[in-house]
């Protein structure tokens, strides 16, 4: 069986993340700031699951 909690730990971040972008009281910049943050955690989430796949 296949450990995810690091990856579940990472979609937590994401979904704080987006959520305070959205619904926060943030500039553009701020929001600018966090999307990046969340495409950088997906991507990283991404290789996680293909290096736990092969």
């Amino acid at each position: 069986m296949v450990d995810f909690f690091s990856e579940s730990i990472s979609l937590e971040r994401i979904d704080l993340l987006l959520r305070l972008a959205t619904k926060g009281d943030c500039s553009n910049d701020e929001r600018y700031q966090a999307l990046i943050w969340c495409s950088e955690l997906v991507t990283q989430l991404v290789k996680q699951f293909d290096e736990k796949s092969h």
